[in-house]
């Protein structure tokens, strides 16, 4: 695979010979290997030996010929970075790129320098579809410590659990109910220096808070009613190795003076003792709740979080993962049909869009509850809508999607005149889309951050 820009390909397309000489001295000092063609076959006779490429090519108004030409190099199963010089700045053009799969358009004149930015962001896009690529092969065919997905908020969040696993800092993971957070915890600590010793858990919104301090700092025989024994508590279990506290918020308030006594020093006390006892224990907390507003509400102390907080990993809602959804669920669907020896192969195409579109607000853990109730309940080979839960399609209806937007400031629609003064809802996404393509210059890539969506959507809906 390609890995730096000094060995990344770069391929021009050039019908007039006589100017080959003046685009090798133009992009010479590019750190790229340059490829300069006059015929397009010269180019699709190159392409499937390479992963990845920068192309670049000319595109006047109505020439067909090169549009058909990047429409093919698209639809390869390889991934190349299609850059567009066109001359004057004309929508027309624009439309025409974008519409045959065209990744950026650069209009005439320009200089070296807006020349050698456009080829350095298209060799980005190159270097993070194959980065993509890599991760999909690994998450795919031996799949990612128990993870499953290879949406771009996954790829980063493997990439934190990555370098949190390298260090020996502790951990603060928030994230919605559902979202994996102790999956994350326990994966962190299967690729750590600390492996080889058992993760110690403790939920502490299940442990009531009288026992708390108990299960966390252990006690000794008589320290109070019921203590027949001295117990060891989890943080001593946990000794050089990992203690994970799930659900951290609802840990006591007056405890988590003495808890902070633990984290800074490693020093603990018994219940019923003054004894202390060293220890080494990397930790790693988690929550739903939003940390600022724990401690902005007097809930949690602040000296505890920043000290817990060395290094924070959210973990992505399920409607934030693009079609992770129905990863999951397909893997879910076969897992749970062998454990209950049923016969499901998959979905009928009305379930993979319910399962693309729904929200899942319990997020991986409803997706999971949902298949293995559809697994117990029937035995078929296809699902189908029928047999969803009727919570799912009652969201469905009342619009509760995963691509609602977010509440933004309120409209005055009183300002409308009349139903005339109303545009379709199509036409106005299609103008927004156009016009930030044009603000941006025909940088796809940029048009499509800016607008919050994907760069295919834009070729998609302007095609």
């Amino acid at each position: 695979m390609l890995s730096s820009s000094e060995q990344r390909e770069m391929i021009l397309l050039e019908p007039d010979p006589n100017k080959h000489e003046s685009w090798q001295q133009k992009l010479a000092e590019l750190p790229y290997i340059l490829h300069i063609h006059q015929y397009f076959a010269q180019i699709t006779d190159k392409l499937p030996q390479q992963q990845s490429a920068i192309i670049i090519c000319q595109l006047q108004q109505g020439d067909q010929q090169t549009a058909d030409f990047i429409r093919h190099i698209k639809q390869q199963k390889t991934h190349h970075e299609i850059l567009v010089l066109a001359g004057e700045k004309d929508s027309t053009i624009v439309s025409l790129a974008v519409s045959c799969g065209a990744d950026n358009v650069l209009f005439k004149p320009f200089n070296k320098k807006r020349l050698s930015d456009s080829i350095t962001d298209a060799a980005l896009q190159c270097v993070r579809h194959e980065t993509r690529m890599m991760y999909e092969r690994h998450v795919f065919k031996e799949g990612f410590l128990n993870y499953v997905g290879v949406s771009a908020p996954m790829i980063r969040l493997y990439r934190s659990i990555q370098n949190a696993a390298i260090s020996n800092a502790n951990v603060f993971i928030t994230g919605e109910s559902g979202t994996g957070k102790d999956l994350c915890a326990r994966a962190i600590h299967s690729i750590s220096d600390r492996k080889e010793k058992d993760m110690v858990s403790i939920n502490c919104g299940a442990i009531a808070h009288s026992l708390m301090e108990s299960a966390i700092f252990g006690h000794v025989k008589g320290a109070f009613t019921g203590a027949d024994s001295l117990r060891e508590g989890a943080a001593q279990k946990a000794n050089h190795s990992v203690l994970f506290l799930d659900e951290i918020g609802e840990m006591d308030y007056e405890l988590q003076s003495k808890f902070l006594r633990l984290v800074q020093q490693g020093v603990l006390n018994r219940v019923g003792s003054d004894d202390e006892i060293f220890v080494d224990v990397r930790f790693i907390s988690a929550t739903n709740k939003v940390p600022d507003v724990m401690i902005e509400n007097n809930e949690f102390r602040e000296d505890l979080y920043y000290r817990l907080n060395t290094i924070q990993i959210d973990i992505p809602p399920l409607r934030e993962r693009d079609d992770d959804a129905l990863r999951i669920a397909e893997k879910c669907l076969f897992d749970f049909s062998q454990q209950e020896n049923k016969n499901f192969l998959g979905f009928s195409d009305e379930v993979i869009e319910i399962i693309k579109d729904y929200a899942w607000p319990g997020n991986v853990r409803e997706l999971r509850n949902v298949m293995h109730n559809i697994v117990i309940n029937y035995d078929a080979q296809w699902v189908k809508p029928s047999m969803l839960p009727i919570e799912v399609h009652t969201a469905l209806l009342e619009g509760h999607t995963k691509k609602k937007s977010k509440p933004r400031e309120q409209t005055d629609f009183n300002q409308v005149l009349s139903p005339s003064d109303i545009l379709p809802l199509k036409e106005v996404e299609n103008l927004a889309i156009k016009h930030a393509v044009d603000i941006c210059d025909g940088n796809i890539n940029k048009a499509a951050q800016y607008l919050g969506v994907a760069p295919s959507t834009i070729y998609r809906r302007l095609h």
